[in-house]
C-alpha cells in the first residue's frame, strides 16, 4: 500500500508539472488615446478606444526581449475603433502583427492595417508601433497620432489542483523522511 501511495503521489506531481508547462492562454487589453484628430470628423483629442490580444504565455521564455506572431503564440489581435473591429487579417505584411515582450511582460505591438478603414478613403490605414504609439489616417491624405498602453494582462492561473497535488507530494515526502 505504501508503494502504491508513493507511486500515485509521484504521478500526481509529474502531472502537475506537465499541466503547468502546457499552453497558458492570456487575454490582454490595450487602451488607445487619440492625441490628434481630423477637423472634419466627430473625434476629440483624448477619445479612447481599445484593442484585445490573446496569446500563449508558454510560447515565451520570460527572459529578455521576445516577440510572438499570429500562428506562433499570438492567437489574435482585435482593434475596436469607431464601432468596427479590425483583426489580424487586416495586416497583410509577412510575420505581422507582432506582440513584443520584455522579461515576460507585454510591452507593445506592431500592427499595420494596410487594407483600409471602414468609411475611410481608399488609402486610409492605422499603424501601431512597439513604442506604444500609433498613427492613423481616415482619408489617406493626413496622418494623426495617438498613444496606447497595456492596461490589463491577467496572469495565467494554474489550476488549484496543481497546487493541491504538489502540496500533497511535499507533505507525504516530509512525513516519510
Amino acid at each position: 500500500m505504501k508503494i502504491l501511495s508513493k507511486t500515485l503521489l509521484n504521478s500526481l506531481a509529474l502531472l502537475a508539472l506537465t499541466v503547468e508547462a502546457s499552453a497558458q492562454t492570456v487575454d490582454a487589453r490595450l487602451e488607445l488615446t487619440l492625441l490628434e484628430v481630423p477637423n472634419e470628423m466627430n473625434y476629440s483629442v483624448g477619445d479612447k478606444y481599445f484593442a484585445d490580444l490573446v496569446y500563449d504565455q508558454s510560447a515565451i521564455t520570460g527572459f529578455g526581449s521576445e516577440s510572438l506572431v499570429i500562428g506562433f503564440g499570438l492567437h489574435s489581435i482585435d482593434l475596436h475603433f469607431d464601432g468596427v473591429v479590425y483583426d489580424a487579417s487586416r495586416d497583410l505584411t509577412n510575420d505581422y502583427p507582432q506582440a513584443y515582450f520584455s522579461d515576460g511582460q507585454l510591452i507593445g505591438v506592431d500592427f499595420w492595417n494596410n487594407t483600409g478603414m471602414e468609411g475611410g478613403g481608399v488609402n486610409s490605414f492605422f499603424r501601431f508601433f512597439k513604442d506604444q504609439s500609433f498613427i492613423y489616417s481616415l482619408q489617406g491624405d493626413s496622418e494623426y497620432a495617438g498613444v496606447y498602453k497595456v492596461i490589463s494582462v491577467p496572469e495565467p492561473k494554474p489550476s488549484i489542483y496543481i497546487f493541491l497535488a504538489a502540496g500533497a507530494v511535499v507533505l507525504r515526502r516530509h512525513r516519510s523522511v
